[in-house]
């Protein structure tokens, strides 16, 4: 327990002065690491206000201590028991008072219990002061009959007098709790202590379970059993076990309450519970057994688990399962409370490693979460009430069918980041719903032909296969292309040659050709080197410039001049003009240390990044004669510099403050754009040669790139970790590699995603690394590597023979001139089985033809194959029978493999279907053309085909064709076609397809048609024949028609803007049942909500005041009522005192074909009654007032008010008889003309509008300024 005060926790008198002894909790905070070992003690008399006394300013912290008490008189004393040397302190739990005079009768409890037919025993202390010497005589007050009460002895004097006090209970005594008052009374004093006596008799009557329900099925591992409260119990025995004989015993335990929440049950497993009464006297027997059955769960055990509110952080909950069984469907069961769930981000992985993107920064306005996750559940809709995310819903990134095929053996990960501050919660339910089929065992993955085709002579491909189980893959080539060759997207690298130098190599570049090296050599100048031959080079001559140390180095575009950043030497310009005979042609001394210098797009201008300075920026025009432009600040301990390709902006990497951007437009007037931070120490920079993007070698980090769309505002777009000390960098010409000296190695980047950098060779070298050039071809690089001079290194790639490992992206290079068609084959491994061998066909002088949807190739038959989509598949295929003009005959191998496609419908002109042509997508019905007479292997394996129809004769099938298909049970074929009737194989089962044609596409034209209802809100459209065309949908009865139309124009929603057969079901069985059992006429209630649903009720009385329905908002539902006047109540409490025109609800009724008929509205804080009045109900006419006459002239107007009355108080509207023969009128008449209306939202101004038939009148709910009505007859 904590560290707390346990005495004078009674509210007892004491006599001001005397001793007491004050008690506490140590709590181990004697012990390390608290290691507290003294207290003070101090009394407050203002209710802990204040603690101005004290009663011991150092004690032991043994946890008991005697204290006197001040002489003081106070009501609302407290006692603070803190700690010396630290910060910790305790108070006692409430007030107790001091007296001078009063009598104080002192007692350890006042809670007693006693069983009937027995006696309990209270010490009492009677203290008084010693100037009083009078003698109080004790008495009971406020016992029941059937409790006696004795005193021993009977009276006092003295003080410090003990009293035994004794209750006895009477066998006739109900059990209950009872309050009595023990008096002591003298003629000058009194005082009163109020005792519960708690009785209890041995009987007890049989004690009833209430919840859950006997036999029932809970929702969660989780259940809250509850059972009748009994006043004789003080507590009770819950036992519960797993047979109904209470052999197997699960739980046995005592609960205080009358319930108790059981959590971590095993999933699909009958409970059975029982309870008995306990208490003081005895136990109760167990009453009647009740049984409840769990969920087919697999629970995690480790929560509830906490999401901390401080910061962005991740929680993970780990569900670990034994069995070891393949995966044929999985739900996820997820309560999480939180506020804001956009907060999170939610996934849950598999022990494959295969994640699905539960919940994605879902639903900002409400709380918690509390949902299953279905792929066959309905779009997430957020609610404005608790909790905010919550029913049966889809995955929001990846569908759950990923993990089928999977074991269910290992850890399941879910995967919770909160990913802002401030909003904390914790998961507090996690379980899986798992389907499977027997035992897991691997089955071959599968490897995917592909077809393709360029107009080059080389073509970058990424090999595809599939493991139904999600193994990882391994790939290896089979056969290698005939003429061509098979190469990696990597290098490998080697040292070609090397020279040493006398200085220490710091900076390199290269001759446009590559055949000549420049480098700045530290203390020994600059050196040139003839490179014609890579594995020979050799020192043509060098130049040493005296004084300096050079570090960096630029060559004019012209090639003839050299400028050299020569540190303290400045800037050194020199004509290589004869590489030969270099000369220094002028200098120009910068103020502090050169590091490296760039030139302008035109060569004039020379920036030199200074270490000291910042950036000099030079005229080197003339280079004999250099002279300083002007001094860029803002930089101070610069490394390395690069400009834009326009010359408009200069990029500088600075180790301190990171990477900056200067505007050099007006060379004379630079300026600082941005300094952007880096984590390490920015050493090298340089931009690709189009100028969208910055690498910034970032010493210690990496390499950072930026996105320079905003050439003044460059933004992060992509990182890669080197692992050593980056220095400085080059690119290729194309802008695709980026060569890197880090530290003693070069590493060879693939920068062309910057997101996704990859490593394409390294190669360590001897001494350091500072600088790398590449020449034009990219597969040559010099490395200037310090002492130990310079050294060239050559990328090769290398073609794989057969029989090797292949990485999964390659690039195929064709023998130019040997053939115009090339091809290769591979297969895949998971490990433990190989996959078949696929073949990969490239055209070397074509390229892959498409629509813009489909890519296709055309055979040589003038035909054509669709190979696959051009990029991510639509959900929705339906592939086109002509292309250009041209047939379409074949879908190609594994064209659509592993896709997320639902619906597929494949056209007549299709002939055949390749091998794995649809495997693993998650089509659940198809439309097979009349023409095909071919379906490959696996061609629809592992989808969640429920419905599929064959427009032909039956074509050849492969045995596993449509294997895995588990949910597919309905087949349909057209009468008139051959080879049917005759069964189809899933693997799992065998379905005989029945007489039904076009079947699926008919299915899919009348959900469309439900779709377009729903969206236009007229189902008038609707037939019966078009419901019973929609598959899987049963019970529909005709004579309900109407109430089906209404219900679907009001009542259906579209999930993921389609219709779910399960949601038009519902519809369907709730008109039947409603129609059924009601005699008189069904109405369709829609309540609708604001923000503060919770706050709305409602009532539909008949006139007598008699509650009919009842309900809140929102509200959907239907009611029966005979034709007669009634009247809804409503009423809004504004518990969250809103004032801002969000929070309303509008009450509609409704006929059976959805005309509404009545609509009532109720804003924040108020109710009301409003007349309901359905069918033919008894009327009485209104009756119309004296009318009107006025004499005006031609020219005038008058304003006249039309008035009626109604003994039944109904809404009267006004009908024009006849005209005015010579004038005319003009006014607003209520309810009618009124031909749409819409809910414009929140905040100032209007919330609705609706405009009136002839076009002439707008009428508006203005939030500001009432309602409004406006002439719109000149628009």
């Amino acid at each position: 327990g904590a560290f707390a005060v346990t005495s004078q926790s009674l509210g007892n008198v004491y006599i001001a002065g005397s001793p007491r002894i004050v008690t506490w909790e140590v709590a181990g905070t004697d012990q390390a690491p608290i290691s507290v070992s003294n207290v003070s003690i101090t009394m407050s008399t203002d209710g802990g206000l204040t603690y101005p006394y004290s009663l011991a300013e150092t004690t032991a912290n043994d946890g008991s201590h005697e204290i006197v008490l001040p002489d003081v008189v106070t009501n609302t004393g407290r006692i603070r028991v803190s700690a010396l040397g630290n910060i910790f302190y305790a108070i006692n739990t409430q007030d107790f008072s001091t007296t001078l005079d009063d009598i104080v009768l002192t007692v350890d409890q006042l809670d007693y219990s006693v069983c009937q037919n027995d006696s309990v025993t209270s010490p009492i202390i009677y203290e008084t002061s010693t100037k009083y010497t009078d003698t109080a005589v004790f008495s009971s007050e406020n016992e029941p009959s059937g409790l006696s009460v004795s005193f021993s002895p009977t009276s006092a004097t003295s003080t410090n007098t003990s009293v035994e006090a004794t209750f006895f209970a009477s066998s006739d005594l109900a059990a209950g709790t009872y309050p009595v008052d023990i008096v002591a009374t003298s003629p000058e004093r009194s005082q009163k202590l109020t005792y519960n006596i708690k009785t209890f008799s041995p009987d007890f009557e049989s004690l009833n379970l209430s919840t859950p329900d006997d036999g029932a099925t809970i929702q969660r591992l989780t259940a809250t059993l509850q059972w009748e409260s009994q006043s004789n119990a003080d507590d009770y025995v819950l036992e519960m076990a797993t047979d109904s004989s209470f052999s197997e015993i699960y739980l046995f335990t005592n609960i205080e309450s009358n319930s108790a929440v059981i959590k971590g049950l095993t999933g699909d497993t009958t409970y059975y519970w029982r309870v008995s009464p306990n208490n003081f006297c005895g136990s109760g027997t167990p009453g009647a057994t009740f049984s409840f059955t769990t969920p087919n769960h697999k629970g995690a055990v480790d929560l509830p688990l906490a999401i901390s509110a401080e910061g962005e952080n991740t929680v993970t909950s780990v569900l670990t399962v034994n069995e070891n069984l393949r995966i044929t469907d999985l739900n996820v069961h997820l309560a999480v409370s939180h506020t804001y769930p956009q907060d999170l981000r939610i996934n849950l992985a598999s022990p494959a490693g295969v994640s699905v993107g539960l919940l994605v920064n879902a639903c900002g306005g409400e709380n918690d979460i509390d949902a299953v996750f279905d792929d066959s559940g309905a779009e997430l809709e957020c609610s404005v009430t608790v909790p905010s995310v919550s029913g049966v819903i889809r995955p929001q990134s990846g569908n759950l069918s990923r993990f089928n095929e999977q074991s269910t053996s290992g850890d399941w990960t879910l995967t919770v980041i909160d990913q802002y501050n401030l909003d904390g919660g914790s998961i507090d339910y996690f379980a899986l719903e798992i389907e499977t089929d027997g035992e897991w065992s691997n089955t071959p993955p599968i490897a995917f032909s592909q077809v393709s085709a360029t107009p080059s002579q080389s073509i970058e491909l990424t090999l595809e296969g599939l493991d139904p189980e999600r193994l990882p893959l391994t790939y290896s080539l089979v056969s290698p292309p005939v003429a061509g060759a098979l190469v990696g997207l990597g290098f490998s690298a080697e040292v070609v040659g090397s020279i040493d130098t006398s200085g220490t190599s710091r900076d390199v570049v290269l001759s446009t050709d590559g055949k000549t090296a420049y480098l700045a050599d530290g203390d020994s100048g600059i050196r040139i080197f003839d490179l014609t031959d890579g594995t020979n080079p050799v020192e043509i001559s060098n130049l040493d410039t005296t004084t300096g140390n050079a570090r960096g180095i630029a060559l004019s575009s012209d090639e003839n001049t050299l400028y050299l950043a020569n540190n303290t030497a400045g800037l050194q310009i020199i004509d290589v003009t004869n590489a030969s005979l270099p000369s220094l042609l002028g200098d120009y001394n910068t103020t502090g240390s050169s590091q490296d210098v760039v030139l302008s797009p035109d060569g004039n201008t020379a920036f030199i990044a200074d270490q000291q300075s910042g950036v000099d920026v030079i005229d080197v025009s003339d280079g004999l004669s250099p002279s300083s432009v002007a001094t860029l600040g803002g930089s101070t301990n610069v490394f390395d510099i690069d400009i834009s390709p326009d010359g408009r902006h200069l990029y500088v990497a600075d180790q301190t403050a990171g990477l900056l951007v200067y505007d050099v437009q007006d060379i004379t007037d630079p300026f600082v754009v941005t300094t952007i931070e880096t984590s390490g120490y920015a050493t090298g920079i340089i931009l690709s040669n189009d100028g969208s993007k910055a690498y910034v070698a970032d010493y210690g980090e990496g390499v950072l790139v930026y996105d320079l769309a905003d050439p003044a505002s460059p933004v992060n777009v992509g990182n890669y970790e080197t692992g050593s000390t980056s220095l400085k960098l080059d690119i290729s010409d194309d802008d695709e590699t980026l060569f890197v000296a880090s530290s003693d190695e070069v590493i060879t980047l693939d920068v062309r995603a910057s997101a996704g950098i990859s490593e394409l060779a390294s190669i360590n070298l001897t001494g350091t690394v500072y600088s790398v050039a590449a020449d034009f071809t990219g597969t040559t690089l010099v490395a200037a590597a310090g002492n130990s001079g310079v050294q060239v290194i050559s990328l090769a790639k290398t073609a794989y023979s057969a029989g090797e490992a292949l990485p999964q992206q390659v690039i195929f290079e064709n023998s130019s001139g040997v053939s115009d068609n090339d091809s290769f084959t591979f297969k895949v491994s998971d490990g433990e089985l190989d996959s078949n061998v696929a073949t990969v066909e490239v055209s070397f002088v074509a390229q892959v033809k498409s629509d813009g949807t489909f890519t296709y190739q055309e055979e040589s038959d003038g035909a054509v194959t669709v190979i696959g989509c051009v990029s991510t598949c639509p959900s929705v295929i339906d592939i086109p029978s002509i292309f250009n003009g041209a047939p379409v005959t074949k879908i190609a191998n594994a064209s659509f493999a592993d896709q997320q496609t639902i619906s597929l419908t494949i056209p007549n002109s299709i002939l055949e279907i390749g091998d794995y042509a649809f495997v693993r997508n998650n089509i659940e019905s198809a439309t097979i053309g009349a023409g095909v007479t071919a379906i490959g292997a696996s061609a629809f394996a592992y989808n969640q085909l429920k419905a599929l129809s064959f427009l032909g004769d039956k074509p050849d099938l492969s045995d596993d064709s449509f294997l895995t298909n588990r949910l597919l049970d309905y087949i349909s074929y057209c009468p008139d076609k051959a080879g049917w009737p005759s069964p189809i194989s899933t693997g799992q089962s065998s379905i005989m397809p029945v007489a039904a044609c076009d079947a699926v596409n008919k299915n899919n034209a009348a959900l469309g048609e439900v779709r377009l209802a729903v969206l236009s809100g007229d189902a008038s459209s609707i037939t019966v024949e078009d419901l019973n065309l929609v598959l899987g949908l049963s019970n529909v009865d005709s004579s309900n028609l109407d109430l089906y139309q209404g219900l679907i124009e009001i009542g259906l929603s579209l999930s993921f803007d389609t219709v779910r057969v399960a949601d038009l079901q519902q519809i369907i069985n709730d008109a039947n049942i409603a129609k059924e059992n009601c005699s008189d006429s069904v109405y369709i209630i829609d309540v609708s909500e604001g923000i503060y649903p919770d706050e709305n009720s409602w009532s539909l009385q008949s006139q007598s005041g008699e509650e009919l329905y009842s309900g809140g908002s929102p509200y959907f539902g239907l009611i029966c009522l005979t034709d007669d006047r009634y009247r809804l109540e409503m009423f809004d409490t504004n518990d969250a005192n809103s004032n801002d025109g969000w929070d309303f609800a509008d009450f509609m009724i409704s006929n059976e074909s959805g005309d509404r008929l009545f609509t009532h509205s109720l804003r924040e804080n108020t109710s009301g009654l409003a007349d309901v009045n359905v069918g033919i109900y008894p009327n009485q006419a209104p009756i119309i007032d004296d009318g009107y006459t006025t004499d005006i002239e031609k020219g005038q107007s008058v304003s006249v008010e039309l008035v009626a009355s109604d003994a039944d108080d109904d809404p009267i509207a006004f009908k024009l008889s006849s005209a005015p023969i010579y004038g005319e009128l003009r006014g607003y008449i209520y309810g009618s003309g009124i031909v749409g209306e819409a809910f414009l939202g929140g905040g100032n101004g209007i919330r609705g509008v609706a405009a009136s038939n002839d076009g002439q009148y707008a009428f508006l709910a203005d939030y500001d300024n009432g309602f409004k009505i406006m002439d719109i007859s000149d628009p």
